[in-house]
Formats: C-alpha cells, sequence, structure tokens
C-alpha cells in the first residue's frame, strides 16, 4: 500500500518445501516497508526493508529452525518491447540472532508473449541457504521452461 507516491508499506507471506534441501516447510511472515526506486516507461526498480519471522522444518527430523530475521529485497523489471520483459530480483533473511544464518533467494527470469493470450518464460532460481540441513548442500538451483496463460 503505497503511502507516498514512491514510499509504501507491505505485508509478506510465503510458504515452501524443498526435498532437495531435506524441508518439509520454510516459513516467513513479516512487515516492512517499500521504496520505487526507479519508474520510468520500460524499467521499474523497487527496494525492501523490514523484519520477519523466518522457520524451517526438516523432513529428517533434524532440530527445527526459528529465528527473527531482517528481510532485504529488490526487483528490478525490465521491458525489451510490447511482448519480452526481463525480471530479476532478491530476497534476503540474515537473522537477528546469529549472523552465520543466512537464506536468499534469487531469481532471474525473461518472459515473452508468444500469443495474446500465451506466455513463455525462462527462469533460474537459485536458493541459498548458508546454515542448510545436514549433509545437503548450501545452494540449489533451478532452471525452469514454461508456457502459461495470462487472463
Amino acid at each position: 500500500r503505497f503511502v507516498t507516491k514512491t514510499t509504501y508499506g507491505l505485508a509478506t507471506t510465503r510458504v515452501l518445501g524443498d526435498t532437495n534441501a531435506d524441508l518439509d516447510l520454510r516459513f516467513t511472515a513479516g512487515l516492512g516497508v517499500g521504496f520505487q526506486i526507479l519508474d520510468n516507461a520500460s524499467t521499474k526498480m523497487t527496494g525492501e526493508v523490514g523484519l520477519s519471522y523466518f522457520s524451517e522444518n526438516y523432513r529428517s527430523g533434524a532440530p527445527s529452525v526459528d529465528y527473527v530475521a531482517a528481510r532485504v529485497a529488490y526487483k528490478l523489471r525490465h521491458e525489451f518491447s510490447e511482448k519480452t520483459m526481463f525480471i530479476h530480483g532478491v530476497e534476503a533473511f540474515p537473522s537477528t540472532e546469529n549472523s552465520a544464518d543466512v537464506y536468499f533467494q534469487a531469481t532471474t527470469e525473461v518472459r515473452t508473449s508468444l500469443t495474446e493470450s500465451m506466455i513463455g518464460s525462462l527462469m533460474w532460481i537459485w536458493d541459498y541457504d548458508n546454515t542448510p540441513a545436514p549433509t545437503r548442500e548450501r545452494g540449489d538451483h533451478r532452471l525452469l521452461l514454461s508456457v502459461g496463460w495470462k487472463f
């Protein structure tokens, strides 16, 4: 919700599971403030800061992790044409209790209109957890090629 022309308040929540990371549930919920950094005909960029509750529950029975985290994020969207755009964003959750406990997700996407109602997308997602579940890697990469419809 915008409170000035370039500043807005926000509430966020996310619920994820990830078998490769041994996660039964990663849950975040928080409040913050956002800033419109750039807003012109082809490019938009926002930055956000706030506080979030962060929780990870593991499938293997490893101890759950819960903490209050700072939330720092940005999103960049650039339209190359009326049909094709580039979208990039990063959302980070550094713990306010333990500086070693940091999770972030970066996404990079190229999206294009294939027809009036059909879109195609190529997206790379990088999840990074500095303190992963035992025997798991810190980084997790996904590459998604998708087709969808807009209504």
